[in-house]
């Protein structure tokens, strides 16, 4: 069997280090907030994991803590935790369908390689390493305000959205390689 190269992945939480800690705890209020928004499954999943991950004094079961109590007890684990980053990343992009549709039709007209907007994401290992070259957090922005002026979604949202909705993380922006996602069972 030939060597084939290897595709790298780095987990959900290295999302930490491009994240502002105001925007962390937003992303974490809009997901608990809107919970019963959800679908059953959805809802579940993350309960499920937060009860796993995250104890709330005063309470035996962590879920049924108010939901600004929840995010704020979340913050620790969602900067330590890949399978729970991932998890309240997917849910806050199910949260915004037309954002994730939008930004999916963007990067598709960017002619980046993706997963369809909604493929279950969790299941990978993590996030691609490398964007397309001269592709920017800023060119993206850029062009959602062109495409989509109607939208007030904040510019943290769109980049929020790009990196999960393509599946990259832009730590090495060189080269954007051959690896694709049809070579992962999703």
């Amino acid at each position: 069997m030939p060597d084939q190269e290897k595709t790298e992945f780095i987990p959900f939480n290295a999302i930490n280090e491009f994240m502002r800690s105001d925007f962390r705890a937003a992303v974490l209020q809009d997901v608990f907030l809107n919970l019963l928004g959800l679908a059953d499954a959805d809802r579940k999943n993350l309960e499920r994991i937060f009860r796993k991950l995250v104890m709330i004094p005063g309470f035996r079961n962590s879920s049924m803590a108010p939901a600004g109590l929840k995010a704020r007890s979340a913050a620790q684990a969602f900067e330590k935790k890949a399978d729970f980053t991932g998890l309240v990343i997917q849910t806050w992009s199910r949260l915004h369908p037309n954002l994730a549709r939008n930004v999916h039709a963007l990067l598709a007209s960017r002619e980046w390689t993706m997963l369809p907007v909604d493929a279950d994401r969790v299941k990978l290992p993590g996030f691609l390493t490398a964007w397309p070259p001269g592709e920017t957090f800023d060119s993206i922005n850029n062009q959602y305000r062109q495409m989509f002026p109607e939208d007030q979604y904040h510019s943290d949202d769109v980049c929020l959205m790009a990196v999960w909705v393509s599946g990259r993380l832009p730590v090495n922006t060189e080269p954007y390689g051959q690896d694709t996602y049809e070579e992962i069972n999703v």
